[in-house]
């Protein structure tokens, strides 16, 4: 695993279910996969864009007036559904659109079944990147040596580049916020 320090991440606790498996899906699978995680990253983006508001025309107002009362009405609806829905529990993480290094997982739930995650163990991964909307991004992966006891690094496989693409901009966007709260604006 490259060394996450020098690379933009993702930072922080999410939901994380990890499962042992003995072999990665099949082309076909990967490929679904991948375009049902490309969807989910594509549309969740679109809600979280900004829009400078000084920009718009009259029409672009009124739209962006209908995309405001949309976004109230899909955040109501996605606090129902996380009160509804399991989501596994929160664990800590660095994400990069190859890599995941993330908290050993010490729970023995059923989302973690009571086995040792050796290197080279082959993994199916839920990760909640965006919790309020409940739907896991479903990724593949080896569990890869990792210096830091207590710390679990995997290896994503199977993911195309343009999943890989829009991790990366979801990072991004996520570290520009962080940068931009941090000064106040």
């Amino acid at each position: 695993m490259e060394n996450n320090s020098s690379r933009l991440s993702l930072e922080g606790e999410y939901p994380l279910a990890l499962k042992p498996i003995s072999e990665f899906p099949g082309n076909n699978v990967l490929q679904q996969i991948d375009q049902d995680n490309e969807k989910f990253l594509k549309t969740s983006a679109i809600w979280h864009d900004p829009v400078d508001v000084e920009e718009l025309d009259g029409i672009g107002l009124e739209l962006r007036r209908q995309d405001l009362k949309i976004s109230l009405l899909m955040e109501m609806v996605s606090e129902l559904l996380i009160q509804q829905s399991h989501l596994p529990p929160m664990v800590h993480i660095h994400l990069t659109a190859t890599d995941l290094l993330c908290d050993y997982p010490s729970d023995h739930s059923s989302d973690r079944p009571n086995i040792q995650l050796a290197p080279g163990t082959k993994l199916e991964l839920k990760l909640y990147v965006m919790p309020a909307f409940p739907r896991p991004l479903k990724l593949y992966g080896e569990v890869v040596p990792e210096r830091e006891p207590g710390k679990l690094s995997i290896h994503f496989s199977g993911m195309s580049p343009a999943v890989q693409d829009r991790i990366e901009k979801v990072i991004f966007t996520h570290h520009r916020r962080s940068i931009a709260h941090r000064l106040g604006g």
